[in-house]
């Protein structure tokens, strides 16, 4: 992986590391294992799980050379972040961000070890870009476009379904693109939510020309973590907050707050629009499903745990038709009805664990998983016979799996790496990478 020089500022040093100093990492997302790099001193691990704050790296920096210091911590982990307690308590409904200075710290890091470039197959096609992707952290797309948030360069990617070939670079301080956490298209804008600046962006899908900028003081996002589009309506899901802020797609205005006990969002992880509705999953207790109207914003059902089968979700995933709920505990996932939201069955996943699952996707009939942690893994479930199949063909570090409706993309964050999956296999069809 090569770092962005020249307009993004001259790096300089600090210990054994490199930090840029511009604002170019300002936006770098805090999820990657802390054990990549050991700065001036020894060697940190925490749970070879994602770094929090500054004060894991000053503990790094202290350390005597070849030391190993070990931090264990209990976690809740998502796609969007991971909340952490020590000594085994559990911190709930916060998130945890890096300072700009750990952030920087952790990029240069990566970039200057190459540590994850493992496990790649030299036969695969790649696509080389001008562009670099730097910390990629999650990814929208169609079987024409893809729009990656590169967190590490504080900026959207756009790139060819059909190719993998760069487009363009949608990028700039104007665009507030800070820690991206979650990115989706429709029509002809892009939305990004993000979760440092607690903004989010809406851009032209065509050009990149930038459309609105949504913050504070009118919007009063709490850590946008997930948007979902339906009935021409944006919403926005907040961590901190435990709400749903609904958009005009339109005028980007705030349409109404979702918010109270009857929606349910007690550390809700995840968001689907199915059709004209949105789905949510809740990891409250055992969990919960909330299906609210995307024009109204009535609540039209909630799936009990009992009822659905939950045993407190991690993530949800539709393809229009069933619903997929990926549970803390146990390895399965739990299939509904997304029109009735009716238990269906139970899909098992054969030697796997999915207790740390932070993304779902779906493409031909496969359920895709990806989990992060000490032990990674990129899994599908065939949801019409229930074969099991893994993509092999590389070690991952931090993925993410998404769906541009035709293949599944696995977004690595710590590999700075995109690639193609054929679903029903698990081929690695390309690589995108720098």
């Amino acid at each position: 992986m090569s770092r962005s020089r020249g307009r993004h500022g001259r790096p300089r040093d600090v210990g054994h590391a490199h930090v840029d100093t511009s604002e170019s990492h300002a936006g770098t997302s805090g999820l990657v294992p802390r054990d990549i790099a050991t700065a001036a001193g020894g060697l940190v691990q925490i749970d070879g799980d994602p770094i929090h704050n500054a004060e894991h790296l000053r503990t790094a920096r202290t350390n005597p050379p070849g030391s190993v210091t070990q931090i264990r911590t209990t976690r809740r982990c998502s796609l969007y972040g991971c909340v952490m307690g020590r000594s085994g308590s559990e911190t709930r409904g916060a998130h945890r961000r890096p300072g700009v200075a750990a952030v920087a710290f952790l990029v240069s890091s990566i970039a200057a070890s190459g540590a994850f470039g493992v496990g790649a197959a030299a036969s695969l096609p790649r696509a080389h870009l001008k562009v670099d992707v730097s910390v990629p952290s999650v990814l929208a797309g169609n079987p024409v476009h893809l729009w990656l948030a590169n967190t590490g360069t504080s900026s959207v990617l756009e790139l060819s379904s059909t190719n993998g070939a760069e487009v363009r670079n949608v990028s700039g301080t104007r665009y507030r693109f800070d820690i991206s956490d979650a990115i989706a298209a429709s029509g002809r804008d892009v939305w990004v939510a993000n979760a440092s600046s607690n903004t989010v962006t809406e851009f032209r899908a065509s050009d990149g020309r930038l459309i609105h900028v949504l913050g504070e003081p009118a919007y009063r996002f709490e850590v946008p973590v997930a948007i979902a589009i339906a009935d021409h309506h944006v919403f926005v899901l907040n961590q901190a907050g435990s709400k749903v802020l609904e958009l005009n797609e339109t005028t980007g205005k705030v349409v109404r707050v979702l918010t109270g006990p009857r929606y349910h969002f007690i550390h809700t992880v995840g968001m689907v629009a199915v059709h004209d509705d949105v789905w949510t999953a809740n990891g409250g207790g055992k969990g919960t499903l909330t299906e609210f109207s995307a024009a109204s914003g009535r609540v039209l059902r909630v799936a009990t745990s009992l009822k659905a089968r939950l045993n407190t979700p991690v993530a949800i995933a539709s393809d229009g038709v069933h619903l997929w709920v990926a549970n803390e505990s146990g390895s399965h996932l739990s299939e509904l009805l997304a029109s009735t939201g009716t238990f269906d069955r139970i899909l098992r996943v054969r030697r796997a664990s999915l207790d740390a699952v932070t993304s779902m996707a779906v493409a031909d009939r496969t359920v895709w998983v990806a989990r992060a942690g000490t032990k990674t893994l990129v899994i599908g479930v065939n949801s019409m016979t229930g074969r099991t199949v893994r993509c092999t063909a590389r070690k991952f570090g931090y993925p993410a799996v998404f769906s541009d409706g035709r293949h599944v993309w696995v977004v690595d964050r710590t590999q700075s790496r995109l690639s193609e999956v054929i679903p029903l296999t698990g081929k690695v069809l390309r690589v995108i990478s720098n």
